[in-house]
């Protein structure tokens, strides 16, 4: 039976084990990514490192990160060259409306994410303190013991 101990009794005598330190953050920029993804990598991790803000267990957070920075930036890119609205013929084909570009909508969804990854990092000035803050308390509370 799980949790018996030698007494035989359910959770008498059991010792937590240790929690364990999560590993450095050790992965590589993915040979697959687009130019940008990369770009924003190179630029963001030896920050994050220097920090002690990522770590392996990150990967998949940061993957997607990067990710959503190329997408993000596709968007943008074609905002800067053709502008946020095109026209287009109405219904009847009598003449011509301006329409909203669909990357205009992707960009703005894909900041909003990268807003909220970017929060978990810590990349701007407001969740820096957030992070530091909880970082304290978990070593005040650490010590306590």
């Amino acid at each position: 039976m799980a949790g018996n101990t030698r007494s035989g009794r359910i959770g008498i005598g059991i010792k937590e084990e240790p929690a364990k330190r999560e590993e450095k953050f050790t992965r590589k920029v993915p040979s697959y990514f687009p130019l940008a993804a990369k770009g924003y990598w190179k630029s963001i991790v030896p920050i994050l490192k220097e920090r002690g803000t990522i770590k392996n267990a990150d990967y998949y957070s940061f993957h997607r990160l990067c990710i959503l920075y190329h997408l993000w930036n596709e968007c943008e890119t074609v905002l800067v060259n053709e502008g946020i609205t095109y026209s287009a013929k109405t219904d009847r084909g009598c003449g011509e409306r301006s329409l909203r570009r669909p990357e205009a909508d992707l960009a703005m969804r894909y900041n909003t994410e990268i807003s909220k990854l970017e929060r978990k990092f810590g990349l701007n000035p407001t969740d820096r303190v957030l992070i530091k803050t909880a970082k304290a308390q978990k070593k005040s509370v650490r010590n306590k013991y």
